[in-house]
C-alpha cells in the first residue's frame, strides 16, 4: 500500500462522499476517468475521455451512492469448510470494511473472522500504454485454521458496449441495446461494442473501436461469463446471483451465452482450495481501444502477475514524480501528504506544463467532473500528452504558482489569458488546449522521419494537429518511425505554429478576469528585469460569437418589477478581432491591463460599490444565478479592480526622476476605438457629478464603445497618450 494512505474504517456507513483516481497516464499513456464513493465496492462509473464513453455508465452523486452496491463491481464468494458451507459477498454492506486512499490508488479491505475469509481490492489505472485500462486486483485470504473450498465469481454486472454516449443511456437505452454485441468472448478477451451506429441515417458505419475486459490468475487465464442471465438468472435486480447459487461455477461455464441484444456483464470465475493463510488473487484489466487487434497482440505481455506489479509501483511513481516539486518534510507527515495532494489537484485542473519542440504545453488539465459535479462535461483526450477542455477561470487560477515551480514558463500564461481577453472585457468560458500547425515545407521534412506515409497522417498534418492526435494515429494505424516518439513530437513542434483553442461555452461571468493579475506578479517575482519587455509584448484579442446587450434590450418589465434579462445575444463566428485588411489585431500586455481595468471601471453600480452581474453571470458560486436578473453586483471584482489599478497605477511612476520606458517616448499606445473611450472615461472619473449619474454616463460610454466594435469592427488605427 502506497505511503501516506488515509483509511476510512467502516467507510459504508459514514456519510457519503465521492472523489476520483488521478486519471494520468504519463506523458506517453493515454488516461481514463474513474469515480468512486464509499459505497459498495466503491468504483461507480469509469470511462475515455467523457461521460460519453463510459464503460460502467456513469451517475449522478444520488445515484451512485444508491446504486454502486448493486451496480459496481462485485465479488460473489461460494464457501465450505468441513462440513459448513455457505453464500458471501464481501463489502455488501459489510461493517468491517475498510477503505484506503492514496494519491494514486484506491484500496478496499474486508474481513470476515465467521467464515475466516479476507478480501483485498486494488484499482489503479495503467500509464505509459497505448490503452486506457482501469486495473483490478482481488485477492482473497484464508485467515482462519482451516482449509476453505470457494468458487468465486467476481467483475461487473453491466459493461457498457462502445458507441453509447450517455444521452442515448438515459433516454433511450433499452433501444439501444438491439445494437449492443461481444464478440470474441470465446478467447477469454471479450469486445464491446455496438455492432454498427445507431442513428437514424441513411449511412451507417461498422464500428472498430471498443471496450475490453480481461482477466487472469497466477494459474492463468480466467473464462469470462458476458450474459447476465447465466449468472442472475432471473434476478434482473442483480440483488443476488441465483443462478450461481444453484449451479457450480464448471456448470455456469459450460452454458451457451447471448452476446447480442442485451447489456452485457464481465464476470470472470476460479474455484480454489485454500490452506490456512493461502491466497488466490485474480487480476482484472478494463478498458478501451481502437481496435481489438491493439489489444489482442499485447495480451501476452500484460496477463502477468509481474505486469500488473510492475504497473501499480510505476503508477505510484508517476504521481509521487509530479508532486516531487513540493515535497515538504515536517515533523507532521499528513500534512506533508496534504501539501503533496493539494498540488496534484492544482496539476488537474491547470496541468503541468512540458516542453515540446521549445513550446510550453500543458498535459492532464481538465474539468473536474466527479459525481458531486455531475453539471460539468469533463474531457480527457484518450491519446499521450493527454489534455483536456478547463473554465478560463479554473485553468487560470490554477496555473498562477506555475512559473515559481518552473519558471521556464516564463510569460507563457500572461500571454495565453491575457490574449483571450476580447475588446469588450469578457472572455471565453472553455480552454480547450493548444493545436499546431505546420508549413508545406515542413510537413515534408517532418514526413521524412516516416517510413510508410500515409494519406490520413498527411490529412492530420495539414489539418493542424495536438501531439497527442499526431501520435494516436501513429500508434493506431501502425505507423513506423525512423525516431523515437519524444524525438518525433520535437521535430513536429520545433517550427510549428501554436494556435490556442477556445470556446465561448454558456455565458460571461463576473469573476474570471481577477486571477491574471496573480500570473503577472508571479512572473514579476521571478523575473523583476523582464517588466518592460512583459508589458510591451503584443498579443490579440479574442472574438466570442456573443455580444453583451445594451440596457435597453437587457432591462425588461415583468410582473414582479423591472428585470435584467437576456443579458446575452449570439452574433457572429468565434476568431480572432481583425483589421479592415484581414490582419490580426495586437496590443500590449500593458494596453489589455489598461483596457480590461477601465472596461471594469465603468461597471461599477450606482452606489459605486459592486461591479455589475450585466452580462447575465454571478461569479464561480451557482447558488447567485438569480442576481443578475436583480441587478446584482460584487464586491469581490471591485477589490480586484483596486489592486490593478494600483498596480497600474505604480508602473505609471518615473524611475529615478525619468519618465517610464513601458512604451517608446513615455507614450501608450492602444486602439483607437479604445482610446477615445478611455479618455471619455477619464474625463467623467475627474468630475463631480453624483454617484448615479456617473453609473448612467460611464454605461453610455461603455455601450457606445461596444457598440462600434459590435457592429462596425476595429479600424486597426491607433491613438498615443502621455503617461500623466
Amino acid at each position: 500500500m502506497p505511503e501516506h494512505s488515509y483509511t476510512l474504517p467502516n467507510y459504508n456507513q459514514k456519510r457519503p462522499f465521492s472523489s476520483f483516481l488521478p486519471g494520468v497516464a504519463g506523458e506517453l499513456g493515454v488516461p481514463m476517468w474513474v469515480f468512486y464513493v464509499n459505497r459498495g465496492q466503491a468504483i461507480t462509473s469509469f470511462g475515455v475521455e467523457s461521460k460519453d464513453v463510459p464503460i460502467m455508465e456513469f451517475q449522478s452523486a444520488n445515484k451512485a451512492y444508491q446504486r454502486t452496491e448493486r451496480e459496481g463491481f462485485r465479488t460473489f464468494i461460494k464457501w465450505q469448510k468441513g462440513a459448513e458451507s455457505g453464500y458471501y459477498e464481501p463489502f455488501s454492506s459489510s461493517p468491517q470494511a475498510e477503505m484506503h486512499i492514496s494519491m494514486s490508488e484506491l484500496t478496499l479491505v474486508d474481513e470476515n473472522p465467521e467464515i475466516g475469509l479476507k478480501t483485498e481490492v486494488i484499482y489503479f489505472t495503467l500509464p505509459a500504454e497505448p490503452f486506457a485500462a482501469l486495473a483490478r486486483q482481488v485477492t482473497i485470504t484464508n485467515i482462519s485454521d482451516s482449509p476453505i473450498e470457494v468458487e468465486i465469481l467476481d467483475g461487473m454486472p453491466a459493461l457498457i458496449p462502445y458507441g453509447i454516449d450517455n444521452g442515448g443511456l438515459k433516454m433511450v437505452g433499452r433501444t439501444l441495446e438491439a445494437w449492443m454485441q461481444v464478440v470474441h468472448h470465446e478467447s477469454g478477451l471479450p469486445f464491446f461494442r455496438l455492432a454498427a451506429t445507431p442513428g437514424d441515417t441513411a449511412e451507417v458505419q461498422e464500428i472498430q473501436a471498443g471496450h475490453f475486459a480481461l482477466s487472469f490468475t497466477d494459474a492463468g487465464k480466467s473464462f469470462p461469463l458476458v450474459d447476465p442471465a447465466i449468472i442472475f438468472g432471473a434476478n434482473t435486480s442483480f440483488s443476488t446471483p441465483d443462478n450461481f447459487l444453484k449451479q457450480s461455477l464448471a456448470e455456469l461455464q459450460q452454458r451457451k451465452q447471448i452476446t447480442v441484444g442485451k447489456t452485457p456483464c464481465a464476470f470472470f470465475g476460479e474455484a480454489a482450495s485454500l490452506a490456512p493463510q493461502q491466497s488466490i488473487t485474480l487480476y482484472a484489466l478494463f478498458g478501451h481501444v481502437n481496435g481489438y487487434e491493439n489489444i489482442a497482440s499485447q495480451r501476452e505481455r500484460i496477463a502477468t502477475p509481474t505486469y500488473f506489479a510492475q504497473k501499480r509501483a510505476e503508477n505510484q511513481q508517476l504521481i509521487e514524480n509530479l508532486t516531487n516539486t513540493v515535497a515538504t518534510q515536517t515533523a507532521d507527515p499528513r500534512f506533508d501528504a496534504y501539501v503533496r495532494q493539494t498540488y496534484l489537484d492544482n496539476i488537474l485542473r491547470g496541468g503541468k506544463p512540458v516542453f515540446l519542440g521549445g513550446h510550453p504545453y500543458h498535459i492532464y488539465s481538465r474539468k473536474h467532473g466527479d459525481p458531486e459535479r455531475d453539471y460539468n462535461h469533463f474531457f480527457l483526450a484518450a491519446e499521450f500528452y493527454s489534455q483536456g477542455n478547463g473554465n478560463f477561470r479554473d485553468v487560470c487560477q490554477n496555473r498562477r504558482s506555475d512559473v515559481l515551480f518552473d519558471p521556464r514558463i516564463g510569460d507563457h500564461n500572461i500571454r495565453t489569458f491575457l490574449s483571450l481577453i476580447q475588446l469588450d472585457g469578457y472572455n471565453p468560458l472553455v480552454v480547450r488546449g493548444t493545436s499546431f500547425h505546420l508549413d508545406p515545407e515542413q510537413r515534408t521534412e517532418l514526413l521524412t522521419l516516416v517510413s510508410n506515409v500515409d494519406e490520413g497522417l498527411v490529412s492530420l498534418l495539414e489539418q493542424g494537429f495536438s501531439p497527442g492526435a499526431l501520435l494516436k494515429y501513429i500508434v493506431d494505424h501502425h505507423i513506423e518511425l525512423t525516431v523515437s516518439y519524444n524525438e518525433f513530437i520535437d521535430q513536429a513542434l520545433r517550427h510549428a505554429t501554436p494556435h490556442l483553442e477556445a470556446d465561448y461555452g454558456e455565458g460571461f461571468w463576473v469573476d474570471h478576469w481577477t486571477y491574471i493579475l496573480d500570473l503577472v506578479e508571479n512572473f514579476l517575482a521571478v523575473y523583476p528585469d523582464h517588466k518592460d519587455e512583459l508589458f510591451a509584448a503584443k498579443i490579440p484579442f479574442y472574438r466570442s460569437p456573443a455580444q453583451v446587450c445594451p440596457r435597453a434590450e437587457r432591462y425588461v418589465r415583468t410582473e414582479k418589477g423591472v428585470r435584467q434579462y437576456n443579458a446575452v445575444k449570439h452574433i457572429g463566428e468565434t476568431g480572432w478581432t481583425q483589421t479592415p485588411d484581414g490582419k490580426i489585431y495586437e496590443t500590449t500586455v500593458f494596453g489589455k491591463l489598461l483596457l480590461l481595468a477601465a472596461i471594469k471601471f465603468s461597471t461599477l453600480d450606482p452606489e459605486g460599490m459592486g461591479i455589475e452581474m450585466e452580462a447575465g453571470k454571478p461569479g464561480w458560486y451557482d447558488a447567485l444565478n438569480g442576481l443578475p436578473g436583480i441587478f446584482g453586483s460584487s464586491m469581490n471584482e471591485t477589490y480586484e479592480l483596486l489592486r490593478l489599478v494600483r498596480f497600474l497605477k505604480a508602473q505609471f511612476s518615473p524611475r529615478r526622476g525619468e519618465m517610464p520606458d513601458r512604451a517608446e517616448g513615455g507614450k501608450l499606445t492602444v486602439l483607437t476605438e479604445f482610446g477615445h473611450y478611455f479618455q471619455s472615461l477619464a474625463t467623467l472619473s475627474k468630475s463631480r457629478a453624483s454617484r448615479f449619474a456617473f453609473w448612467d454616463e460611464a454605461n453610455a460610454l461603455r455601450e457606445s464603445y461596444r457598440a462600434e466594435i459590435y457592429q462596425q469592427g476595429i479600424s486597426g488605427e491607433e491613438i498615443s497618450f502621455l503617461y500623466t
